[in-house]
């Protein structure tokens, strides 16, 4: 059932103080000298992810991967093997490395702990970096070298040892300053109360576009297909994958690897009182849960917890755990206007199952599938309210926006509407979620199919010790809980 978020001044012209009354004054613009940290915080974040040993890296990496695809004799196996372990590779560097750096960026918490031990947090860059390195040498270079030298076009002598990177000193001091640098934004920030939403929303956002610029391609942006082989070969057999993603061997689930220890919070929702012209709780309660088996990923490179060259046996892995629906008490008729209130330290994600098995996202982005960017550069609203606990406090969709129950002619109206809220760790790639629940049978209920999607990192509401208290959903996940709570809300319609 499509979602039309209403315009605010519409709404407005036809409801009015109690909406108003919720927004304050703008904070004025910044001044000169928080424009400066700003710039400066800015600068060293590109120091940072442009230092000579990341350009060297990343690039050493799309050479080689120019080199064996130009092979005459590059074969479907070798394309399966350069997949896997580019693949690998890459999420170690966007999902760890840069995942980790991202952390720090995301609240106050986080920026307080760069203000005081940024030497601290270099070196944790360093590790990650390091683990790169080592997958490199051990794991995707063994790859490259292999296939190139068992081919005679070209010399393989450039192929016998992995070239040397190594995060030397001048590379810790240069993240060391960084993150002080990147710390004192914080201090900033906190002397400036009225103007902290603004000012971390600016900087955020615009480091989100220098880590997306900064990421390795995903192996699928990079134009490459298997060659074909020859009539009778089983190559091509080699190639085909299962259509449910999540039992390819470079399958692993689409959040970050880097995830806040702890994050709890609250979840509730809102529906516009016509008659009181408020905005009130709509009651929710919890229903029955069910027992499902999903992918362990918790000793494979899903949490990288790797073993270089052992043989991964991750497809045999499983792991039970279960899924629970919500629901909201009422019955609501088409034409009513709701929206979803959340309030903790980690990160959320809101999307809605429309007519067709249809996803629409609705935060951090809007639209539907394909026009969701892909990645995990996570974004807040304009009307984020940031604390200095890290606690950040968003209405969904923002500002004077609301979600309506609405009909759409000639197709049979469902008896609920569902509403999917994702509360994680860590970041998630939105698109590549949305996508995998559009393949999956719509007959699979929508707890299921996310707890596939997710596996052995999807959190059970026993893991989150979730409970409804007055229409609040309250929940809470910590450093030993998988990292993403999926919660499915029905809402009733009359």
């Amino acid at each position: 059932m499509k979602k039309t978020i209403l315009i605010g001044i519409l709404i407005l012209a036809f409801f009015s103080a109690n909406i108003t009354a919720q927004y304050v004054t703008p904070p004025p613009p910044p001044n000169a000298k928080e424009i400066a940290l700003t710039e400066q915080a800015l600068v060293s974040l590109k120091e940072i992810l442009n230092s000579p040993e990341n350009v060297k890296m990343k690039a050493q990496i799309q050479e080689d991967v120019n080199n064996v695809t130009a092979l005459s004799s590059f074969s479907v196996k070798d394309y399966n093997k350069l997949e896997t372990s580019y693949t690998h590779l890459s999420r170690l560097y966007n999902n760890l490395y840069l995942a980790e750096m991202k952390l720090n960026l995301s609240n106050y918490r986080q920026f307080n702990r760069l203000s005081q031990n940024p030497e601290r947090q270099a070196k944790k860059f360093v590790k990650n970096h390091n683990d790169v390195i080592a997958y490199y040498e051990k794991g995707f270079f063994p790859i490259v070298s292999q296939i190139i030298r068992k081919n005679s076009d070209i010399s393989a002598d450039g192929y016998f040892n992995p070239p040397a990177f190594a995060m030397v000193t001048a590379s810790l001091q240069l993240l060391e300053l960084g993150a002080r640098s990147l710390g004192n934004l914080f201090k900033g920030i906190k002397n400036a109360k009225r103007k902290r939403q603004s000012l971390a929303k600016n900087f955020i956002d615009q480091a989100n576009h220098l880590f997306e610029e900064s990421q390795m391609p995903k192996w699928g942006s990079l134009g490459i297909y298997p060659p074909q082989e020859t009539a009778g070969s089983n190559g091509n057999r080699d190639y085909q994958k299962n259509d449910n993603r999540n039992t390819d061997d470079n399958y692993a689930p689409p959040v970050d690897i880097a995830t806040v220890e702890s994050v709890s919070g609250q979840i509730y929702f809102e529906v516009y009182d016509v008659t009181n012209d408020y905005d009130a709780y709509m009651p929710i309660q919890q229903g029955k849960s069910n027992d499902v088996v999903v992918n362990d990923y918790s000793n494979s490179d899903a949490s990288f917890d790797l073993k270089i060259g052992g043989k991964k046996n991750k497809r045999s892995l499983k792991r039970a755990t279960s899924v629970t629906p919500f629901g909201t008490i009422n019955s609501y008729p088409a034409g009513t206007l709701y929206r979803v209130k959340s309030t903790g330290n980690g990160f959320v994600y809101v999307f809605s199952i429309n007519s067709g098995n249809k996803m629409y996202g609705i935060f951090p982005y809007q639209g539907e599938t394909e026009l969701l960017p892909s990645g995990t550069n996570y974004s807040y609203p304009d009307n984020a309210y940031f604390q200095e606990d890290g606690t950040v406090s968003i209405s969904i969709p923002d500002g004077e926006y609301y979600i309506e129950i609405s009909d759409s002619p000639g197709l049979e109206m469902p008896t609920e509407e569902k509403m999917i809220v994702l509360c994680s760790r860590s970041q998630i790639d939105m698109r590549d979620v949305l996508t995998q629940m559009e393949t999956m049978s719509p007959a699979i209920s929508p707890e299921e199919r996310l707890a596939k999607i997710f596996g052995s990192l999807s959190a059970s509401v026993q893991d989150a010790d979730a409970y409804v208290n007055d229409g609040v959903l309250s929940y809470a996940l910590n450093e030993d809980d998988p990292s993403v709570l999926s919660l499915v809300f029905g809402i009733r319609r009359q």
